[in-house]
């Protein structure tokens, strides 16, 4: 959520007209994320976050819009798409396709402890309940075929080592489908800078951090989720990434980033919390527990693969934000040479 497209305030001030949202009253741009250029846009009505798509056309971006709507309908906190004056989720601004929705409570957080990590799984659980009833389809955009697909990219790009290791595990994970363990709508990117967390008081009074008028009712009614000083969370965002695939497959990318020590290695007691928060009877199956490791090496796949693209072929803007791709090359390294186990976080 960098920002490589400018968006004047003259030039907001017009594209706001096809909204009944009021007058505008300040814009400011965010620094956050990689992908796509985000604004956080306050009008007379209300705070929203306005997201110009820097490498998807308008023809890909309503199963995202109406993923949001359908979920938010459901009672999870995410953003809500707006519509403008003639119902349409998706606009035009500055020659790229734009959206804008509702700017949900909360920070995200850098340092994490276990008890947020349970409430993260457990948000993730509801998102996974909430999308069943999600007709449209779309296959996930970091998936196996994109592997593939971005490896030809990366080829001329990455160390004859960094070949070899990524090769060698889209070979390792062709050999896995997973036929057998549940699949439906996944996040595909819920990373700490995707979920905000709203500061509480030890008596659990709202003391967020961002307020406004979104609708955060779903998310902390979950079973074991506790609002502490360690806070709550206000809405998950950052839904671009979204497709179809295997739950637990979300569950491993989400582990990944929250669990996520600095020596690249997962802290046992934060995964464990969010294993427990995301299946309170800790009742995997065999299938599963079988299938974890291997997800686990295919989700840093995935986002070593996205790092290192990003890290090459890097877009131009007046704010930009980068992250170390190494890292997910090490975590990848970890889980091949040190499996982690369901049943050792039990």
């Amino acid at each position: 959520m960098s920002v490589y497209t400018t968006v004047t305030q003259t030039q907001l001030t017009e594209w706001l007209q096809n909204y009944s949202l009021g007058a505008l009253q300040h814009m400011q741009g965010i620094l956050s994320g990689i992908e796509n250029t985000n604004y956080f846009v306050t009008t007379s009505q209300g705070k929203y976050v306005l997201t110009l798509f820097e490498h998807m056309s308008a023809a890909e971006l309503p199963y995202y819009a109406q993923l949001m709507a359908h979920l938010a309908a459901r009672g999870f906190a995410c953003p809500t798409p707006v519509a403008n004056s003639h119902g349409e989720f998706i606009g035009e601004l500055n020659g790229k396709p734009a959206l804008l929705v509702t700017c949900l409570p909360g920070e995200s957080v850098v340092h994490v402890s276990p008890m947020q990590c349970g409430q993260v799984g457990a948000a993730l659980a509801q998102l996974h309940h909430a999308g069943q009833g999600f007709t449209q389809r779309m296959l996930n955009p970091r998936g196996p075929h994109w592997w593939k697909s971005y490896l030809q990219l990366l080829r001329r790009k990455v160390t004859p080592a960094e070949l070899r290791l990524i090769e060698s595990e889209i070979d390792f994970q062709a050999q896995h489908a997973h036929a057998d363990l549940p699949r439906g709508v996944i996040h595909g990117d819920l990373f700490r800078d995707n979920v905000l967390f709203e500061r509480v008081d030890n008596a659990g009074s709202g003391n967020a951090l961002q307020r406004n008028n979104a609708n955060t009712g779903g998310i902390n009614d979950l079973p074991g989720n506790i609002s502490s000083k360690h806070g709550r969370i206000g809405g998950v965002i950052d839904f671009y990434f979204a497709g179809d695939d295997v739950l637990l497959l979300d569950v491993a990318v989400t582990a990944n980033d929250w669990c996520l020590r600095p020596n690249a290695t997962l802290d046992v007691d934060q995964l464990a919390a969010l294993l427990r928060g995301y299946r309170p009877d800790n009742k995997y199956s065999d299938a599963e527990k079988t299938a974890w490791p291997i997800l686990l090496r295919a989700a840093a796949l995935r986002t070593w693969l996205g790092r290192l693209g990003y890290n090459h072929f890097p877009l131009q803007g007046e704010m930009t934000f980068t992250k170390d791709a190494g890292l997910y090359q090490r975590l990848l390294q970890q889980h091949i040479d040190a499996p982690i186990h369901i049943d050792a976080l039990m």
